[in-house]
């Protein structure tokens, strides 16, 4: 009888394809991961120019909510090589600061404006 082994693919190698396949090699799980570029990292990278110039393709922020991942990205894969900012950001919107990210925040609106942004969603 043959058996049915699943194959699993990661299509990007941004921080969730990354993340997916960290896991499921510490679960000894074969995968196979395609990117489209020629370097890993998706948003959360940077570019060096031939000048020696660096550019991030977006602000490289991490928001960790569960203290266990934390500490698997901050102390054991990046080594503790990483700048840990505690930032207190707003949006102002209709006479009233919302604390970032907005649509984490949505309570803090007007009734109109959190009926807007549901429909837009939807």
């Amino acid at each position: 009888m043959k058996e049915n082994k699943k194959k699993i693919i990661i299509l990007g190698g941004g921080i969730a394809g990354l993340s997916a396949a960290y896991f499921l090699e510490q679960n000894n799980i074969d995968y196979k991961l395609f990117e489209k570029e020629k370097v890993l990292g998706g948003l959360c990278r940077t570019i060096k120019t031939k000048k020696g110039f660096l550019y991030d393709f977006t602000g490289h922020l991490l928001h960790f909510s569960d203290k266990n991942i934390e500490n698997l990205v901050v102390k054991d894969l990046l080594k503790n090589n990483i700048e840990i900012h505690n930032r207190k950001s707003y949006i102002f919107i209709k006479n009233r600061f919302i604390d970032f990210p907005f649509q984490k925040n949505l309570y803090n609106l007007p009734e109109d404006i959190k009926k807007d942004c549901l429909y837009g969603y939807l």
